[in-house]
């Protein structure tokens, strides 16, 4: 503190970045938490009245500053090729819309390397480092292993796709447990499992007007769940459940569930970061919307069908084509007004 009193600027700037650190998801709005205290911060701060108004012009230039440059979120995925990765993407950071990588940083000679792209978000861009899946190539798994080690300690959360329907885990089992022991131990906090393809489980009848699993796949889902999570824990340090979900990008089923383990495995002063590029793809988009206004019981408006102009004048007298006139109103204008 000053001595007339007052908190020193660098002080007052330190808190408010504090604070807006400590936002988290809380999901289904269009504005982040992050940009929301942002906002208020700033239009609350005009008002203080211990700063001068030089004062507070210099902290709100060096707070926006602070805010635009904070790196993006960096997420590893790992997976093998076809399981989903850039479906998931879009899924979570696009609303289901398909984008193409941008501005690749690097891409080795060899085929089994690691890709490193921003993906354009549609709420900003996402760093991510591409890894192969430990089932590419068996022969090249110490090579795979490396570079999870040279990698996977520079994300701030890592999103290990599976297929959910694939029960061979042994291999993977093992490999997790090498993975993340030792030094990198501390890596199982920033992990989270995407069980994707819920959609294509047995029995492959998902219900399609209502885009979700029948009550045989779900059942069937539990079981795989419980399955991975059984093999994977065993590797575990202290036999812990992974941080883990089933879904499915393509349906874009369980998307906001898979957010909040990601957003769950981010470090804490990053999270709001991820959250700011938060456009989950909504699946009732793919269901039936008849049966969606039937579920949630709002009625669905029908479309307004507005006959042809010609049709419109032949309906209207003499006195209604005057009226329409004086007051500078189309045939459609007037068929509009006559029907409420």
């Amino acid at each position: 503190m000053t001595e007339d009193g007052r908190v020193p600027q660098s002080a007052r700037t330190s808190t408010a970045r504090v604070m807006l650190t400590s936002c988290v998801c809380e999901g289904g709005t269009s504005v982040s938490t992050a940009d929301r205290f942002f906002g208020a911060f700033r239009e609350a701060f005009k008002n203080a009245k211990d700063v001068t108004e030089d004062e507070k012009t210099q902290m709100l230039k060096e707070l926006q500053h602070a805010y635009d440059g904070e790196p993006p979120p960096t997420i590893a995925v790992v997976g093998e090729t076809g399981v989903g990765k850039s479906t998931t993407l879009n899924a979570l950071f696009n609303a289901g819309a398909a984008v193409g990588h941008s501005r690749p940083t690097t891409k080795k000679s060899d085929q089994f390397s690691v890709h490193i792209y921003d993906h354009q978000g549609n709420k900003g861009n996402i760093h991510v480092l591409d890894l192969p899946g430990l089932g590419e190539s068996i022969q090249k798994a110490d090579h795979i292993l490396g570079l999870y080690e040279e990698w996977l300690p520079k994300a701030d959360v890592i999103l290990w796709v599976h297929p959910v329907g694939d029960r061979m885990l042994e291999f993977t089992q093992r490999q997790i447990g090498t993975i993340f022991s030792g030094v990198n131990e501390h890596l199982i906090s920033r992990l989270v499992f995407g069980l994707n393809k819920a959609d294509a489980i047995h029995p492959g009848d998902w219900r399609r007007h209502a885009n979700i699993p029948s009550e045989v796949q779900l059942a069937d889902l539990a079981d795989a769940a419980k399955n991975f999570s059984k093999f994977v824990s065993t590797v575990l340090p202290d036999h812990l459940p992974p941080r883990m979900v089933t879904y499915s990008g393509l349906a874009r089923y369980q998307l906001p569930l898979l957010f909040r383990l990601l957003m769950d495995a981010m470090p804490a002063n990053r999270r709001w970061v991820l959250e700011q590029r938060m456009d989950i793809a909504d699946f009732k988009e793919l269901a039936d919307p008849q049966f969606i206004s039937a579920a949630t019981g709002l009625a669905q408006t029908p479309p307004k069908v507005v006959p042809d102009r010609a049709a419109i004048v032949a309906t209207m007298t003499h006195e209604n084509l005057r009226d329409a006139a004086l007051r500078g109103w189309t045939p459609e204008d007037w068929w509009e007004r006559e029907r409420g």
